[in-house]
C-alpha cells in the first residue's frame, strides 16, 4: 500500500466476463464521479471518446440500460467478490440513471491539432 500500485484482490477463476458486468461497472463509476462534482457527464463522455478511443462512453451506455438492470448486476458482483468498487451508487440505487444523463450531449467534441514546437 501506498506505493502507487493498485491492489488487486484474488477471485475465483471465471469462464467468461459479460459486457454487461464491465458497463455496469464503467456507468457505477462515471455516476459516483458525477455525484462528487468530479466530472460532469460531457467531460466523462469526452473523456472515453478520446481516451480510449471508443464510439461512446458509459453515458451513453446509460442511456439505454435501465437503473434497475445495472442495479441488479451490480449487487450481482459485489455480493461474488465484496469488493466496494461494485457497490452501486445513490443515482442507481434510487432508479434515477436514465433523468441523471439524459441531457448529454450526442454529437463528437471538435478536436484540434497544434503544431509542434520542434
Amino acid at each position: 500500500m501506498g506505493n502507487g500500485k493498485a491492489v488487486i484482490p484474488e477471485a475465483a477463476p471465471s469462464e467468461k466476463i459479460s459486457l454487461m458486468d464491465v458497463f455496469s461497472l464503467e456507468i457505477n463509476e462515471a455516476t459516483k464521479l458525477i455525484e462528487s462534482g468530479i466530472a460532469t457527464p460531457n467531460d466523462i463522455e469526452t473523456g472515453v471518446k478520446l481516451g480510449l478511443n471508443r464510439p461512446f462512453g458509459p453515458v451513453t451506455v446509460a442511456q439505454g440500460l435501465s437503473s434497475s438492470d445495472v442495479l441488479k448486476t451490480l449487487n450481482s458482483l459485489y455480493e461474488k467478490y465484496k469488493i466496494d468498487v461494485f457497490k452501486p451508487s445513490s443515482t442507481i440505487i434510487n432508479g434515477k440513471l436514465r433523468r441523471h444523463f439524459h441531457h448529454i450531449r450526442q454529437k463528437r467534441p471538435e478536436t484540434k491539432i497544434l503544431p509542434r514546437n520542434t
